[in-house]
């Protein structure tokens, strides 16, 4: 009986970390005034920030629900007028790299589904960014939300979603009806 239990502990043992998830962290670089920032809001099971350097992505998760990264993170980033912060439930401000393209991972788990969104752009120098994953689950439809915040004349700070962003996705898990919800 002893050998039963004792020789796959050992082997458990001796495999080291291999049978806990690897991943990779972001690690915000110092704040100067040649960075952009980024702020990712809402309560996604994953969320990951990479920057692409001389062709190498780095960078990774900021948020996952296997972890206890699911804190609010916050870097003093302005909030547009009018903007319901409750909604949020958990948010992360960081500085990024200005002039690097940038993807923001986003993904939602439910119990039998799930979706992401790949949001890429290129951050600008003193520029503040927020996205956000819209999940509607009725219809099994989902979106990245990409916004540049930018103020205005009054100095009011407002949303305006980003243009120039590559998309990318996967929208389905078991459930194949999963799809891209229209802009």
């Amino acid at each position: 009986m002893l050998v039963k239990t004792t020789l796959p502990l050992l082997l458990m043992l001796s495999s080291g970390c291999s049978l806990f998830p690897h991943n990779q962290f972001f690690t915000p670089p110092a704040p100067s005034p040649a960075m952009a920032w980024v702020r990712i809001v809402g309560g996604t099971e994953r969320a990951s920030i990479q920057q692409e350097n001389q062709g190498q992505h780095e960078g990774g998760l900021v948020r996952s629900s296997e972890f206890i990264l699911t804190h609010t993170r916050e870097a003093g980033m302005p909030v547009a007028s009018g903007q319901d912060t409750s909604s949020w439930s958990d948010y992360y401000e960081s500085p990024v790299i200005a002039g690097r393209k940038t993807r923001i991972g986003l993904v939602y788990s439910g119990s039998n589904n799930r979706c992401s969104s790949a949001m890429s752009f290129v951050p600008q120098k003193g520029h503040y960014y927020q996205f956000g994953l819209q999940v509607d689950l009725r219809l099994r439809q989902c979106r990245g939300l990409p916004y540049e915040l930018t103020q205005h004349a009054q100095g009011q700070w407002q949303l305006e979603r980003i243009k120039d962003v590559d998309w990318g996705g996967k929208y389905g898990h078991e459930d194949a009806n999963w799809q891209k919800m229209p802009e």
